[in-house]
């Protein structure tokens, strides 16, 4: 399981860091909230849900974890990206595709 560990947590540090560069576009283009405390109470937010998921996951198996991690991770970072892509918030919550003649 080392090898299998290992790429996991390269993929999580790697979306991490994606996050971290996406949450004040997002914040600002699609929100239009030009915060730094809000981009930086964002990634609190998202580091803070890491504790209690590792307490809620100590019991179980850790490749069940793994592999729920995994899938977790990816359906987040393509929520991210729609999200970020689509003119409004609505239109991402609704599944809408972008407006012609829109900048997303």
């Amino acid at each position: 399981m080392p090898v299998p560990a290992a790429v996991a947590t390269l993929a999580a540090f790697s979306a991490s860091g994606l996050f971290a560069g996406l949450s004040g576009l997002f914040l600002v283009a699609t929100l239009l909230r030009p915060s730094h405390a809000l981009a930086v109470a964002t990634l609190f937010l998202v580091f803070r849900c890491g504790v209690p998921a590792r307490v809620a996951t100590a019991s179980v198996r850790a490749s069940a974890v793994l592999a729920f991690g995994t899938v977790a991770m990816l359906l987040g970072l393509v929520l991210l990206v729609v999200a970020v892509r689509l003119p409004t918030p609505a239109g991402a919550a609704a599944g809408r595709p972008p407006e012609p003649g829109s900048q997303a």
